[in-house]
């Protein structure tokens, strides 16, 4: 899922992005309804208003009322000669200036009794009445325009021009983004299938250094040559504990390499970890004091990599505790949850460090001495949010440090 997580962020900003011009499509069609919509009016209101000027001229209301109560064909007749009158081009062209309306344009008369029936109910988009200018309302004043479309068009210009810039701008963010994503992921597989391989090829030789030194050392126990080994010795721990890591947090990204499948004893766990340090914790001439108050309650989880991390915590402990200064290890239950505290009385860290101490590769020593890669807690925080649980960690200077994790608890058997 964490793998296939870049690819649905593009497919859902791709189907977003779908999204967003269709519905700025849609938008600009609206837009242009709505401007023919205010063009239509504003034309009618042009020619209403011709026709009322017009009605209120003598010299041409006279001999249309006249004509008009004749017959149709004369009414005709005379309406069209007074299309072609100075006093009527002057007056429609005062009305279509006054709306803003300066679109080239043919006036009409329509005879509605001389349309079909179907038709004769309906008025083109671009009319009105010429009542009161002839005694009945069968004909109309009408305009044709060349170029509406265009001049539509034009008006939303600016409008479109802006909103399609904008649909660019996204699109061309959107693929410079997806881009760079898909090449840090590239990058990334890259370096991980590197790490990976170059942390096998150190554990090979790295196997071979602690068994040729294990060997040497059984032989020369009480040789000049015992102290170096043993330091051959520990420098191998050391490197193969820093590779272990580096393949468990690999297989960890990739959603393999644990087997959360039983019950743990949580205590007996941390009881075989302080066993087995116990040379490191001579040789820090120190001790580790563990209290167990959980009852025998039990975690479900991987042994191995709980182990693993019982023993990061206590080593990060003991690093930072001075000759003489125990460290204290304490299980016990709390609510439905196992909690595991280990806590040093070293100089503690800062309260800004404290955020990032679970970061790959970060490390921080109050000393100023940093060791190893950074990888150890980061592989703590792993194990314990594959594990369903929660880490806290509390530290101040010159009062040491306590990490606390919490597991929920499973009855034991």
């Amino acid at each position: 899922m964490k793998n296939k997580l870049p690819i649905y962020l593009i497919l859902a900003s791709g189907l977003a992005i779908a999204a967003l011009i269709a519905f700025q499509v849609n938008w600009m069609r609206h837009s242009q309804e709505l401007l023919e919509e205010q063009f239509q009016h504003r034309v009618n209101m042009a020619l209403c208003n011709t026709v009322e000027q017009l009605s209120r001229e003598p010299s041409c209301t006279g001999r249309l009322q006249s004509q008009c109560l004749a017959t149709n064909s004369e009414c005709d007749r005379e309406l069209d000669t007074l299309l072609r009158t100075e006093v009527f081009s002057q007056t429609l062209a005062r009305a279509l200036a006054f709306y803003q309306i300066d679109l080239p344009y043919q006036a009409n008369i329509v005879d509605r009794t001389a349309l079909p029936a179907s038709l004769a109910s309906m008025a083109p988009a671009f009319s009105c009445s010429l009542e009161p200018l002839v005694p009945t309302e069968d004909h109309l004043l009408a305009l044709q325009f060349d170029g509406r479309k265009n001049y539509i068009l034009k008006r939303m210009g600016a409008m479109t021009g802006a909103s399609f810039g904008i649909l660019l701008l996204i699109c061309l963010i959107f693929f410079f983004a997806t881009y760079h994503l898909l090449r840090q992921q590239r990058i990334s597989r890259h370096n991980r299938e590197f790490f990976n391989q170059m942390a096998h090829e150190f554990r090979t030789p790295l196997t071979n250094i602690r068994l040729a030194s294990n060997l040497l050392q059984r032989k020369a126990e009480s040789s000049a040559a015992a102290p170096y080994l043993r330091i051959i010795q520990d420098a191998s721990d050391q490197l193969m504990t820093q590779v272990n890591t580096m393949l468990h947090l690999a297989r960890f990204d990739r959603r393999e390499g644990l087997d959360a499948s039983g019950p743990v004893d949580a205590a007996g766990l941390l009881r075989e970890a302080i066993d087995n340090m116990g040379p490191q914790i001579e040789e820090r001439q120190t001790e580790v004091l563990f209290a167990d108050h959980s009852g025998g309650a039990n975690v479900v989880g991987d042994a191995l990599h709980l182990r693993n991390v019982f023993h990061n915590l206590i080593d990060n402990a003991l690093k930072h505790t001075p000759a003489g200064t125990p460290v204290e290890v304490e299980v016990a239950t709390a609510g439905r949850e196992v909690r595991i505290t280990v806590a040093d009385h070293g100089q503690g860290l800062p309260a800004e460090q404290l955020p990032l101490l679970f970061d790959p590769y970060f490390r921080c020593a109050p000393d100023g001495e940093q060791a190893g890669f950074g990888l150890g807690l980061a592989y703590v925080k792993k194990i314990v949010d594959l594990h369903g649980g929660r880490i806290a960690v509390d530290s101040k200077p010159g009062q040491g440090t306590r990490f606390q994790l919490f597991f929920p608890q499973t009855p034991a058997a």
